[in-house]
């Protein structure tokens, strides 16, 4: 039992040993179970149970930024940058050749099958959306940053759609002209709508309102649904004093807005409607301004100091640019301000978001401590101390027992996947006890006898087509001598089959072949791969053709199989997936399956497979199964033709929408230790 006490570090691991128990690992970010961190986003303590981070209580404060560090110069891809935004653990930068990614914004990588030219992003209701640079109807989404769907249609119109905000459950886009402004519920399908004529350059949601900005006018659009827009004037200022607006942001309670080209560059207001001057920390270029943890950051295309930041929105600081670039955006994440630029040698800045602390005693953000004269384990945010745990909590404080330690003593219990520390008596807990994972059944022959899962009759609910996918979990029994061919999954003549080969007897690993024929032979989907499978290991397959695009995925493990051979026909020809018998084989014949198998699933659908968030609807990340719902309906939001799961009772009911198969012999479960294919909680109680 490893124990950690008094005073941490910031960013540390609690793990103790618990043989047997399998885990999976936390993301965004990475973490092992115990694993401690600090999330500097969120100004919250956290842990990492096996599956999920866990908060620390919070009941008072928030983190805020005193200040930011010195701005340090990154490398990224060199094109014009023109907007930038965090969500899902990374920052995506968008701009006239397409995207760039970063974890940290300061390693940068491509963004694959994006938007050719990308204008505008933001991160709001789960998902990254963005809009095309120029004259164009496609909008993007994606759940993570790195997967996108180009929705080729969706705008109504052809337009520079270079406004993006979100708030009231409704995302806006804004352009130029009566008819430059759509709303959408779900970043996918837009709906236009008129509104006063201008050229619209920033918009911000706050205070139940969506305020828009113009490059050519001293007025704003105002909308409390994102439909509907009035006119408003600056009202309360000389209107002289202010024009050529860029962008405009929320936070505190209020709107900012900053100019281009103004006597005063930054404007306030409460409402949207009635604005007060500011005077800016230099008459620059103004581009761009966000609000995140307690700062407003403004970044300029040009000036002497092309970067000001302000506490409260009124008085503003001058600071220097790591590069004389022309800042275009600026974002939070991950406890730094980032921005991008669209030219120059490092087109990606950085600075560290700078927290007060907390006093008594004197600490940085991050830190943990336990503290004895109140007998709680207390954490800074970054502006106060926060209790894990009940405060004095009475009572004798000679220490704790099971384990036996004392006060003070921190530790990640792993019999309960949770994090607790010793108040002098009591063990208390951080956190709520983990809800049950998932566990899949296997099933195998009742040995030696012969079992099958055969259908006779054709397949409901169906007909031939151009797709297939299928998925399951086997494991291949040992033998002394290797059979030639085993037969995991076919119908008739074996126009559809999934069979592993052995060319001899002595050889110590199986080839993979799939295959999908149509009702007269001819083979449109072939794909095979040499020495792929060894015996007594668990092994997840999941395939997906598309005959229409030419497409073909295999994953064994959730790492792409590459096939030395693979045809897959691209003139959209039929698959005979209505035919007769189907079957599923436990079997001592020649040809039969001879193992273990679990979550069968089988559907005339197509699947990406190459996008990862569609292979996690068969797979977990810790390449343990999932649960593919009661009817196998999880993966695709409907029954598959079939599915087989459960224990070896109802195993054989197909639970699919394909029809009955008869089942013949007997089927029994299958022991599968050490949780390698999944384990009822997430650790073992």
């Amino acid at each position: 039992m490893r124990i950690l006490k008094f005073i941490f570090s910031i960013i540390f691991a609690l793990a103790l040993s618990s043989p047997g128990v399998a885990r999976a690992d936390c993301l965004g970010p990475a973490g092992a179970a115990g694993e401690l961190v600090f999330n500097a986003n969120h100004a919250t303590m956290q842990y990492c149970n096996g599956a999920d981070w866990v908060g620390f209580p919070k009941t008072s404060g928030d983190n805020s930024c005193d200040d930011v560090s010195e701005w340090v110069s990154q490398a990224s891809l060199s094109q014009s940058w023109q907007d930038i935004a965090y969500g899902a653990g990374r920052f995506v930068a968008v701009g006239t050749f397409g995207a760039m990614t970063s974890t940290d914004g300061e390693i940068w990588e491509p963004v694959p099958s994006f938007l050719d030219q990308g204008g505008a992003i933001l991160y709001a209701g789960g998902q990254f959306v963005a809009t095309h640079r120029n004259a164009s109807r496609r909008v993007a989404t994606s759940p993570d940053g790195l997967n996108w769907t180009i929705h080729e249609d969706a705008a109504p119109e052809e337009r520079h759609w270079g406004n993006l905000a979100y708030g009231g459950g409704r995302y806006i886009a804004l352009s130029w002209g009566p008819t430059g402004y759509m709303s959408s519920d779900d970043g996918v399908n837009w709906t236009g709508h008129t509104g006063p004529d201008r050229l619209w350059w920033g918009a911000a949601y706050g205070n139940g309102v969506f305020v828009a900005v113009s490059h050519h006018t001293t007025e704003v659009a105002v909308s409390s649904d994102g439909m509907n827009w009035d006119l408003h004037a600056f009202a309360g200022m000389d209107w002289s004093h202010w024009n050529h607006a860029r962008s405009i942001t929320f936070g505190n309670g209020q709107f900012v807005a900053v100019s281009s080209d103004a006597t005063n560059r930054v404007v306030t207001s409460p409402d949207g409607i009635n604005w007060t001057a500011r005077t800016a920390a230099e008459q620059n270029y103004w581009s761009d301004v966000t609000y995140a943890n307690g700062l407003y950051v403004a970044v300029a295309e040009d000036g002497a100091d092309r970067v000001m930041i302000s506490q409260n929105g009124i008085d503003w600081t001058p600071m220097a640019a790591a590069e004389p670039n022309e800042w275009r955006a600026v974002a939070f994440g991950g406890g730094k301000f980032v921005a991008v630029s669209q030219n120059g040698t490092n087109r990606v800045m950085t600075a560290e978001c700078l927290s007060p602390g907390c006093t008594d005693p004197d600490m940085p953000a991050g830190r943990l401590i336990y503290n004895g004269d109140y007998r709680v384990l207390q954490w800074c945010d970054g502006a106060s101390w926060q209790a894990a745990g009940p405060v004095n909590p009475g009572g004798p404080n000679d220490g704790c027992e099971n384990p036996a330690e004392p006060g003070g003593s921190l530790l990640f219990n792993q019999d309960y996947c949770i994090l607790q520390y010793c108040d002098g008596d009591t063990w208390r807990r951080i956190g709520a006890l983990p809800e049950a994972g998932y566990a899949a059944n296997a099933v195998t022959n009742a040995a030696p006898a012969t079992a099958e899962l055969l259908r006779t009759a054709a397949l409901a609910n169906t007909s031939d087509g151009p797709r297939m996918t299928g998925s399951m979990w086997f494991r291949v029994r040992p033998h002394v001598a290797n059979p030639e061919v085993q037969i995991l999954f076919e119908n008739y003549a074996g126009r559809i089959q999934v069979l592993l080969v052995s060319n001899t007897p002595s050889e110590p690993r199986y080839e993979l072949l799939i295959e999908g024929k149509s009702q007269s032979d001819v083979n449109h989907i072939h794909a095979w791969e040499g020495d792929l499978i060894a015996e007594d290991i668990w092994y997840h397959l999941v395939f997906s053709f598309d005959t229409t695009l030419g497409a073909g995925h295999i994953y064994l493990n959730d790492v792409a199989v590459m096939p030395s051979y693979i045809d897959v026909n691209n003139t959209g020809q039929g698959i005979d997936i209505a035919t007769t018998h189907y079957a599923v084989y436990f079997d001592s014949s020649v040809t039969a399956f001879q193992g273990d198998m679990a979550d069968f699933w089988f559907d005339d659908v197509y699947v990406d497979l190459s996008v990862e968030a569609n292979r996690r609807k068969f797979i977990a990340a810790d390449g343990k199964p999932v649960d593919l719902g009661a009817d196998g309906s999880a993966p695709a939001g409907s029954q598959p033709l079939i599915f087989f799961s459960g224990d070896a009772a109802s195993w054989g009911t197909n639970k699919g929408r394909g029809g009955a198969f008869t089942q013949t012999g007997t089927l029994q479960d299958v022991a599968v230790p050490g949780g390698e294919l999944g384990v009822g909680k997430v650790c073992a109680q």
